[in-house]
């Protein structure tokens, strides 16, 4: 139960993404959301390799909250 409730905040932060990319696209600033997809990439595989062997299938499901935290962060920045 708790690994869903953290993938399902996770979604949550990938929908606000869907939401913030829009104005990219109308912009056609598509190197930017290369960039933040680029980000959330490092930040996923990154964590991934720090939780998963400690924390097994509940640190997968924090490392893919973590890298939606940043994509939704950095093309809300950008």
């Amino acid at each position: 139960v708790l690994i869903l409730r953290v993938v399902l905040v996770g979604l949550l932060f990938h929908g606000w993404n869907q939401v913030f990319i829009i104005p990219m696209f109308y912009h056609k600033a598509t190197s930017r959301i290369s960039l933040s997809t680029g980000l959330g990439l490092v930040v996923n595989v990154g964590a991934n390799l720090l939780l998963v062997p400690r924390f097994g299938i509940t640190g997968a499901a924090a490392a893919t909250l973590l890298a939606y935290v940043a994509l939704a962060g950095s093309s809300y920045h950008w």
